[in-house]
């Protein structure tokens, strides 16, 4: 019975996190100018790099992308890595560096 409650318990998390993780896949994808697949993917690379659960990462995007939080060395390292060096705006809008230098 209390294995049953864990996997309900899982479950339950993972319909919370969703929309958040939903919401940083869709930052991605705007950033990137990629798919879906290829943000989701793109977020679980950053996880793995910066040694951070990916909800936790969603978080750092939203909150950084409202302007609530600035955003660590390590995930705007990782950031940084996805963003196509060849932007057409003056700087990334995740790490505010010029992607010219």
């Amino acid at each position: 019975m209390q294995e049953l409650q864990g996997r309900v318990d899982n479950l339950q998390r993972a319909l919370d996190n969703r929309p958040l993780i939903e919401h940083a896949v869709g930052i991605l994808m705007t950033i990137m100018g990629c798919s879906a697949p290829t943000a989701w993917e793109s977020l679980r690379w950053m996880s793995q790099h910066t040694n951070r659960k990916v909800i936790d990462l969603a978080g750092i995007l939203a909150e950084y992308v409202s302007g609530e939080e600035v955003m660590s060395p390590d995930v705007a390292g990782a950031v940084a890595q996805l963003v196509p060096p060849a932007s057409t705006s003056a700087s990334s809008p995740l790490t505010g560096a010029d992607p010219r230098r």
